[in-house]
């Protein structure tokens, strides 16, 4: 398997479309999350997701355009590449981005779904282990914070 893939299978696309993706949905419509096993997937549209899978990547806004943006564009690609194992396997089924404080902010992640308060209660609960400040709700569009959120 040709070691710059991200996803396995019909769906499989390079690390470029993905770090592609990751970044215009974030500048253009303030992030998204993708499925790295199923590029072509409907992205969740319920269900709560947690941060914190692996080393997150920031770059400035700013270094996506102009002189630095290829440069930008790159360590996106070495950041996803660095999180596939020998076998072309990623070793999260999620891939976020989103901006905040002028920098396009990329994490990989876990999605709970299922009973509502159950998954709310799960995601919380893994955000804490993980040390994330929120879990990102993708019915509602809003962050909650873990702290002050019951366990």
């Amino acid at each position: 398997m040709n070691s710059k893939t991200l996803s396995l299978g019909p769906s499989a696309l390079s690390l470029a479309t993905y770090s592609r993706r990751l970044i215009d949905e974030a500048i253009k419509h303030g992030g998204c999350t993708l499925n790295t096993l199923a590029y072509e997937a409907p992205a969740p549209k319920s269900g709560f997701v947690v941060g914190g899978g692996g080393a997150s990547l920031a770059i400035p806004t700013i270094d996506f355009t102009g002189a630095t943006g290829s440069e930008a564009r790159r360590q996106v690609r070495e950041w996803l590449l660095s999180h596939i194992d020998k076998d072309g396997y990623p070793d999260h089924a999620f891939v976020g981005s989103w901006t905040d404080e002028g920098k396009v902010w990329f994490d990989f992640c876990r999605i709970f779904d299922g009973p509502r308060e159950d998954a709310l209660h799960l995601a919380l609960n893994l955000a804490r282990v993980r040390g994330e400040l929120a879990v990102y709700d993708l019915e509602t569009q809003q962050s909650i914070f873990v702290e002050g959120e019951d366990a």
